[in-house]
């Protein structure tokens, strides 16, 4: 049985999908199915075990999934709803997405989880209400609760909402904050039965400063605001460390994170950086990796390639970037071995209109059972 996880693939700005349907198109226009990832330097077996997907036009009414894996490229028959956004993944579970704006979602082999808060709290609606609906792989059995946000104080509202697991527990996390500014923002982070999508309250902290968040592998990692300091809380212990950051400067943003063999890297500023601990002096020791080489040798002044999606896979770490001039569009993707700090591929893939691709590819891992 093959497995897809989906990496850094952004769920439909969604929907009220009760009257989901595709819209009828009546042109007749002819679409370049040329697909192809053209290898810039490297040995394309490096791809295996990963894929690009993205959707094309390829008639009235008519849609394709495009996988490309390696320098092979296929298109399977697919739906898509161009009013809504959303491809088959989303049109086959409408139970788990309908009404819902932008929600965060979380998928394993058992279960597929959907969460989102009501941002009508205060306006239109007087409850904190969290809408979190899951669907058992096993069984089939779709649940949907509203759960309703005691912790939530009168004049405070979601800012971002995490869905995350690790050893086999599942975690909503929600950074808080004060519509009025008269209190600090929080974090909330709830325990989820996955069975029963019963909420307990698992750790509650208030913040000194602004920060920016991000959840990875049950940990919550917080970058205070013009600080290059580091706070790690583990959700299992309830545990927070407080690490000083050496080889960025006091304004970092961390983009994404990803774990190979144990070890954390960070996407800062477009770079990797892969991140040694010493908790006898409670620092993490920032080492840039090696640049992707159609980074270093862009010199068009109107090009700007940034990061899309990192991810990793059989202990090599892929990272899909995107660039945008005035006349196209291109997208790179580069595999980094950390073992030797190599990169030892590079691609790239051009986007044209002529295709009818209605967004760009997206990274995926395929594993074999």
């Amino acid at each position: 049985m093959k497995l897809y996880h989906i990496i850094g693939l952004s769920t439909a700005s969604l929907l009220s999908l009760g009257a989901l349907g595709l819209m009828v198109q009546t042109e007749a226009t002819p679409y370049n199915t040329d697909f192809r990832l053209e290898t810039l330097s490297g040995n394309v077996t490096a791809l295996n075990g990963i894929q690009l997907e993205n959707i094309t036009k390829t008639g009235p009414n008519q849609f394709s999934k495009v996988i490309i894996t390696g320098e092979n490229a296929s298109l399977t028959p697919t739906k898509y709803d161009t009013f809504h956004g959303v491809g088959e993944d989303v049109l086959e579970n409408r139970e788990l997405y309908r009404h819902l704006t932008w929600p965060e979602t979380l998928e394993n082999d058992n279960y597929l989880i959907t969460a989102n808060f009501n941002y009508s709290y205060l306006y239109t609606n007087t409850e904190p209400v969290l809408r979190i609906r899951s669907k058992n792989k096993d069984t089939g059995q779709i649940n949907i609760q509203e759960v309703s946000l005691d912790q939530l104080l009168y004049g405070e509202n979601i800012m971002t909402e995490f869905l995350t697991e690790n050893n086999g527990k599942y975690y909503y996390i929600a950074k808080v904050y004060d519509q009025r500014g008269n209190k600090n923002d929080r974090i909330l982070t709830y325990e989820i039965d996955p069975t029963t999508l019963k909420l307990s309250l698992k750790y509650e902290e208030e913040l000194s400063e602004w920060s920016s968040i991000y959840v990875h592998n049950g940990v919550i990692y917080r970058n205070p605001n013009e600080s290059n300091h580091l706070m790690i809380t583990t959700l299992e212990t309830n545990e927070t460390k407080t690490y000083k950051m050496n080889g960025v400067d006091e304004y970092v943003y961390i983009e994404n994170i990803t774990t190979v063999n144990n070890e954390l890297f960070f996407l800062i500023d477009s770079v990797i950086m892969k991140a040694s601990f010493n908790d006898d002096n409670q620092e993490i020791n920032l080492t840039p990796t090696q640049t992707p080489s159609f980074i270093e040798s862009s010199t068009n002044e109107f090009e700007s390639i940034y990061p899309q999606s990192l991810t990793e896979n059989n202990d090599l770490v892929y990272t899909m970037y995107e660039s945008y001039n005035t006349n196209s569009s291109t997208q790179y993707l580069s595999v980094l071995d950390p073992s030797t700090d190599k990169i030892i591929y590079e691609g790239k893939i051009m986007i044209r209109p002529d295709q009818g691709l209605v967004n760009n590819y997206q990274l995926k891992t395929v594993n074999q059972d």
